[in-house]
């Protein structure tokens, strides 16, 4: 319900109750004159009226039924002839409306300059409705008129205080769920900015807390991104001091090699001139592969790599990078098994792209796994994705290496391999899939990734 739709009923309801609170105090307490003997009285009266002649006995008999000191009782017949019964010896005339009240309708005579009150009334003397009887007495009806103002300022006292009463709890009504609302601004923020305010209270109050409720979320759900940002950009500045300074390292070290062999070369004190060219080759042809990959990691802070999309038979790069790596395998006594390869299967990717994850990570376990490593490459198909493992059974990656940091960072105690390594997971990650390197319990390291496959 609406607060204006509230106030309306309240106002409303508080008229209401005070009306009903007066009319019912005022009813209850006025009553009007009553008639000046109860019905059995009047039955014995009029007994003793139709049975006593003497009038002197009949005056004792009705003062002995103690009506009073001050009630006079007249008695007239059907003709108008009056005779009293009590009260001080008085001729009065029969009114105009006897016979009204013969016929049964009782009359209330007021007597505003005496301050005098009349009840007429038909009795059964001679038969039915034969007299009418007067009893009247001094100030009835000023009394009650004087109980009825009297009435009035009590009724209207306990209205008020009742109306007051019901103002208070609908006030309180009103105001508990504002108050609730402005105790919980006050708080949010300084308190945290996961506190939400109690839906309750009329319409507007339930809109203005669930508006509330929706900024306060949107407040914290800012407020944490933003703290996230932050720590990713404090993380980030760390990685790349840490990066920055493995860099310097891994080419610090062939070149320092590629001086020292040049500086032989030039003194004349080589012992195989060809040999220290090939060494230099080598070395050099390490440094320009890290420089490549350093601007290319450069490239994807700025932007993500573009990708062409296509179905590209994965049996046929892996033979390519097989292929490839075949020398470099031979010279450092590693063997490669594929597991699993249908030429049939495609993946949904970019050539080059998969091609260059797949020669980062064979290229790394024929270079750094160590001699004698037997590789096995397996390929598992499923509806929607194609998984590749490349296991090795050589001494696996260093303790301290750790793939989710080492990866992001780029380049860590692993050396060499883990700048490729970077690459690799940052191409993967491109085309949709996952890479997940970790030692196997049984020796040796496993690298695990994943392309969307080729609908057929």
């Amino acid at each position: 319900m609406r607060i204006r739709s509230l106030l309306w009923l309240s106002h409303t309801l508080v008229i209401a109750i005070f009306i009903a609170a007066f009319l019912g105090i005022f009813f209850s307490l006025t009553r009007p004159p009553k008639f000046p003997m109860d019905p059995k009285t009047m039955m014995t009266l009029e007994s003793l009226i139709r049975s006593e002649d003497d009038p002197v006995e009949l005056r004792r008999k009705i003062e002995a039924l103690g009506l009073g000191e001050r009630l006079t009782i007249d008695i007239f017949d059907a003709q108008g002839v009056h005779r009293r019964l009590r009260g001080k010896p008085i001729e009065l005339t029969a009114p105009g409306f006897l016979p009204q009240v013969l016929a049964g309708k009782d009359f209330i005579e007021r007597d505003r300059v005496r301050k005098m009150h009349a009840d007429w009334v038909a009795v059964d003397l001679d038969g039915p409705r034969s007299h009418v009887m007067r009893l009247s007495a001094p100030g009835g009806r000023e009394q009650f008129f004087a109980q009825i103002r009297t009435n009035i300022a009590q009724a209207c006292s306990i209205a008020f205080l009742a109306v007051l009463a019901v103002a208070l709890v609908i006030s309180r009504a009103l105001a508990k769920p504002i108050g609730n609302l402005a105790s919980f601004v006050d708080k949010f923020g300084r308190e945290g900015y996961d506190l939400r305010s109690e839906v309750a209270g009329p319409a507007e109050l339930k809109e203005l807390s669930t508006s509330f409720n929706r900024m306060a979320a949107f407040i914290e759900t800012n407020t944490t991104e933003l703290k996230e940002q932050k720590d990713k950009a404090e993380r980030t500045e760390a990685l790349r001091r840490e990066f920055l300074s493995d860099v310097s390292h891994n080419l610090r070290t062939p070149l320092t090699a590629i001086l020292g062999w040049n500086d032989a070369l030039i003194d004349g004190v080589a012992d195989d001139e060809d040999a220290y060219r090939q060494k230099i080759r080598r070395e050099v042809l390490h440094v320009t592969k890290t420089v490549q990959r350093l601007l290319e990691l450069s490239r994807w802070e700025r932007a993500k790599p573009v990708l062409r999309l296509e179905p590209v038979p994965l049996a046929e790069i892996l033979m390519e990078v097989a292929e490839n790596l075949q020398e470099s395998a031979e010279s450092e006594g590693v063997t490669l098994e594929f597991e699993g390869l249908d030429p049939e299967v495609c993946i949904q990717a970019d050539r080059q792209k998969a091609r260059d994850v797949l020669q980062i990570l064979l290229e790394n376990v024929v270079a750094h796994a160590g001699p004698n490593v037997h590789a096995t490459v397996s390929v598992e198909t499923g509806d929607e994705f194609v998984t590749i493992v490349i296991r090795d059974n050589g001494p696996g990656f260093p303790g301290t290496f750790c793939s989710e940091f080492d990866l992001e960072r780029g380049a860590s105690e692993v050396g060499r391999a883990c700048l490729g390594l970077a690459i690799a997971s940052r191409l993967v990650a491109a085309q949709g899939g996952e890479l997940v390197l970790e030692n196997a319990s049984t020796g040796g390291a496993t690298a695990s990734f994943t392309f969307p496959r080729a609908a057929q």
